[in-house]
């Protein structure tokens, strides 16, 4: 009877580490297969027209709403940069 009892028990936590990896195993593909997809759609025409509409709606909201003095200085200093940083292409 001890034996049986003591058999089960071993098939059930062989079980259970088998079930446990197959789901880890399981994730990771399902993890992996998201990310490519993400990547994909990233390096697609759609992707790229995605990126250029939210570009767009943030530069008509920051050009309508009134800016803090704070955010005014942020964006002077940036744009001052990226103007030193592509100077070379402006002056063509």
């Amino acid at each position: 009877m001890r034996l049986k009892k003591n058999e089960f028990y071993k098939k059930t936590i062989f079980l259970v580490i088998t079930i446990f990896f197959i789901i880890i195993i399981l994730l990771k593909i399902s993890r992996d297969i998201i990310k490519n997809e993400i990547v994909n759609f990233l390096q697609s025409q759609t992707g790229n027209e995605f990126f250029i509409q939210i570009v767009n709606s943030k530069i008509e909201y920051l050009a309508e709403r009134e800016l803090k003095e704070s955010e005014i200085k942020f964006y002077k200093n940036n744009l001052i940069k990226i103007k030193d940083k592509f100077k070379f292409l402006l002056d063509e």
